[in-house]
């Protein structure tokens, strides 16, 4: 089995931070060359399609504080990228 099959990739950002709430861990941040996007990779685990689905469905709640603290640290992760 490859490496890329045991991940997920987003490029979308609020689903990165509903993801890290949600406790899966964040294996890395990639930029998309020539462009203003980042995909943000997570360990795949079971239920990530349940997860998504709740996600886009609007039928997850998750505190807000984490949910702020989770932005705070994914945008702090772009900006090191961004300066390299």
């Amino acid at each position: 089995m490859d490496i890329e099959d045991e991940l997920f990739s987003t490029k979308d950002f609020y689903l990165a931070c509903f993801l890290k709430v949600k406790g899966l861990k964040l294996i890395g941040v990639d930029k998309i060359e020539y462009g203003k996007d980042f995909y943000f990779k997570f360990e795949r685990i079971p239920n990530l399609d349940n997860l998504i689905t709740s996600f886009y469905a609007d039928k997850e709640d998750v505190s807000a504080n984490r949910f702020i603290d989770a932005i705070r640290a994914l945008k702090a992760l772009i900006h090191n990228i961004k300066e390299r």
